[in-house]
C-alpha cells in the first residue's frame, strides 16, 4: 500500500463523526473542496466560523504555549520565551475576536500584565523572568475565577508548572 493511501477513509470518517457529535445539522461536504464544496457564501462562512472555534480554542492554543514558555525559561532561552508570550497574546486576542464577551476581564487582568511580563523575559535575568512567568500565572488564574472557570486552575498546567 502507497503512503497515505487508506488515511483518507480515516479522515472522512472522523469529520463525518466530529459534525454528528458536535451536533452540526447543515450538510458538510468532506475533503479537499470543505470549503468550496459548501451550498453558497453563508454556509461557506458558516464553516469557517465554527472550525475557528471559541474561546477555548484560544485557551487550548495558549495552554500549549504556556507550557512551552515554562520549558523555555527553565532551559534558559529568553529569546523562545518572548516568542511564546508573542503568541499566547495573539492566542488571546483571537479569542476576543471571536468571543467579545470575554474582553473586559482578559484585558483587565491578563492582556494588562502583558508588557510588564515581557519585559521580563527580555531582561534574560533567571530570577526577573520566572518571577514575571508567575505574574502571569497568576493573571491567567484571576482571570479563569473572573470568567467562573475556576476549575481550570486545577490543572497540572499551574499545579505543576511553577517557579519557587
Amino acid at each position: 500500500m502507497r503512503k497515505g493511501v487508506g488515511r483518507g477513509w480515516k479522515v472522512a470518517l472522523a469529520t463525518v463523526a466530529g459534525v454528528a457529535i458536535a451536533g452540526v445539522t447543515m450538510a458538510q461536504p468532506i475533503g479537499e473542496g470543505w470549503i468550496l464544496g459548501a451550498e453558497n457564501d453563508a454556509a461557506r462562512f458558516e464553516l469557517l466560523q465554527d472550525d475557528a472555534g471559541g474561546f477555548g480554542r484560544a485557551m487550548f492554543e495558549a495552554s500549549i504555549r504556556y507550557e512551552r514558555l515554562y520549558e523555555a525559561l527553565t532551559d534558559g532561552n529568553y529569546e523562545l520565551a518572548r516568542h511564546h508570550w508573542d503568541t499566547i497574546e495573539a492566542s488571546i486576542g483571537n479569542g476576543i475576536v471571536r468571543r467579545p464577551g470575554r474582553a473586559p476581564n482578559a484585558e483587565a487582568i491578563f492582556l494588562a500584565e502583558w508588557e510588564t511580563i515581557d519585559a521580563a523575559f527580555e531582561s534574560a535575568d533567571p530570577a526577573t523572568a520566572r518571577a514575571a512567568f508567575m505574574t502571569a500565572r497568576e493573571a491567567c488564574m484571576a482571570c479563569h475565577v473572573a470568567e467562573e472557570r475556576a476549575y481550570l486552575n486545577d490543572q497540572r498546567l499551574f499545579t505543576d508548572l511553577v517557579f519557587n
